[in-house]
């Protein structure tokens, strides 16, 4: 009996990974061929900012994970922009001399501290480095960083309101865009309806344009996720050493957040920090069985949970994938048959995290993503 019933759950699974292949047109060996052509893309988008802006096409569609009414989303890195880090215990000139700040005020660029203080976990906030450079850096029509920043009694800040309102302009000025507004940390572009290759009408199309800084050197929470990873390559089949490798060759950047936070203060001030290429290079890892679970986890998110709880999103969905393909192996993995059995330990992390309020981030394991979060009993049942 339960050999009929296992074998019943195995035809099923195969039944589901060939259903989704059709709603995705995709599976892992295409996002091989993804991967391929956005990197090309985000080569080209380079090459024409002349070095002083980065393009990287993220999120679902860059991933390969698009499902209907996915958003277009975009990262742009202001490579004039150096971020530092404070290491403890000290003194900023230290640093200062670690970042390599001779030779970015060679190549002019603007230089500001990561300030973590009163920060939850996983955010900071990004103070001007005050010299002479800094003043006469970046200006553009009469616009200088100095005019992006809030002013503190401990210093100037960045601020991602006034970042995300000047791209906006930006955009608009570009006359393209049927209307520009902003979308939480994002500046969106309203694109005009075109026609498919099947000359079928294409809705208006909107883009998601996130502002974001490369940080100079790896976080100490990304260092700390690379040497478990080192040392754990024997014990775990994903990510395989070949992806490890990529990732390490890859930074980190700091994103704008949302609007107001009652919850947090100075959230204008607040920037978050992202692995986000880390986690693109970790999707084009995918086996079926992963690529198929996030994408039905993405569904079940949009068709039943959005309508219970807004605090639930795709982003926590694909740290449980991640989660439970790190715990998994080969077997599991590699083969579609097993697509239930893998969809329903992700469903039971899920739950648990729901219940506890505790789904660790996979990168920084400090930080909670469901920190104030699911404060009503009634929708976690």
């Amino acid at each position: 009996m339960l050999q009929i019933q296992k074998r019943f759950e195995e035809e099923i699974s195969e039944l589901i990974c060939t259903v989704l292949f059709f709603r995705t047109h995709a599976n892992s060996r295409f996002i091989k061929t993804i991967r391929n052509m956005i990197l090309s893309l985000d080569f080209l988008c380079d090459a024409s900012f002349c070095g002083n802006i980065s393009r990287h096409c993220v999120g679902s569609k860059g991933e390969g994970t698009a499902i209907e009414d996915s958003d277009s989303d975009d990262l742009f890195i202001w490579e004039k922009i150096k971020l530092c880090q404070i290491e403890a215990n000290e003194h900023w000139k230290k640093v200062m001399v670690c970042q390599d700040t001779e030779e970015d005020h060679e190549q002019n660029c603007v230089l500001f501290i990561m300030d973590h203080t009163d920060c939850q976990q996983g955010y900071t906030k990004l103070k001007l480095f005050m010299n002479d450079t800094v003043k006469k850096v970046l200006h553009k029509e009469g616009k200088t960083f100095m005019d992006m920043t809030e002013e503190t009694h401990k210093g100037n800040y960045l601020s991602n309101r006034k970042v995300i309102d000047h791209f906006s302009k930006v955009l608009e000025q570009t006359n393209v865009p049927l209307k520009v507004f902003r979308h939480g940390p994002c500046a969106t572009a309203v694109f005009g309806s075109k026609y498919d290759l099947k000359n079928e009408l294409i809705p208006d199309e909107e883009h998601d344009h996130a502002q974001g800084f490369r940080i100079s050197n790896i976080t100490k929470e990304g260092k700390h996720w690379l040497q478990i990873m080192d040392a754990s390559t024997k014990q775990r089949h994903w990510p395989s050493a070949e992806t490890i490798r990529k990732i390490k060759s890859l930074k980190c950047e700091v994103v704008a957040v949302g609007g107001h936070d009652h919850v947090f203060t100075d959230s204008s001030l607040k920037w978050r920090i992202s692995y986000s290429l880390w986690e693109r290079e970790l999707i084009w890892s995918f086996q079926d069985v992963q690529f198929y679970c996030y994408v039905f986890l993405k569904i079940l998110l949009k068709r039943k949970l959005k309508s219970l709880s807004d605090d639930i999103t795709s982003f926590h969905m694909k740290n449980v994938v991640f989660w439970e393909s790190n715990n998994s192996s080969r077997g599991t993995l590699e083969n579609k048959s097993n697509f239930l059995t893998f969809l329903k330990k992700c469903l039971v992390r899920l739950r648990e995290a729901i219940e506890k309020q505790n789904l660790m981030h996979f990168f920084d394991r400090d930080r909670n993503l469901f920190e104030s979060k699911l404060t009503d009993a009634a929708l976690k049942r």
